[in-house]
């Protein structure tokens, strides 16, 4: 589920098979671990009896080897590579992928749509 913990967003992966959290964060910062376990606590609390009782007690694990923000404004686009990594069933080969050009394959039909709909009303 992508997170907001404060003025940044990260992706956060409940790992089933593995009984843990996956965090993926494109800047990496100590202090957002613990709004994390919060968030964390607030879902499982909301999610009621749906879940495993001992989620509570799964590691949040940071994911290693994921490509870094070199921006404070790119971290939507990340989420974005980073949840098709989460599904994805093969290995993402993070030093090929260019996020420069996933914000345009992204943004741009976004826009067109946007265009399109303006303009046929």
């Amino acid at each position: 589920m992508p997170v907001h913990p404060p003025s940044h967003w990260c992706l956060l992966v409940c790992n089933m098979k593995r009984c843990r959290w996956d965090f993926y964060d494109s800047l990496p910062h100590s202090r957002r671990r613990s709004s994390i376990s919060a968030l964390v606590g607030s879902f499982i609390e909301d999610a009621g009896s749906a879940l495993p009782p001992n989620m509570l007690d799964w590691k949040i694990e940071p994911v290693e080897g994921i490509p870094k923000q070199r921006n404070e404004i790119d971290c939507g686009v990340f989420v974005l590579k980073f949840m098709e990594a989460a599904l994805s069933t093969s290995e993402i080969a993070w030093e090929k992928t260019k996020i420069g050009k996933l914000q345009c394959h992204v943004f741009v039909p976004k826009l067109q749509s946007i265009f399109f709909v303006f303009f046929m009303n």
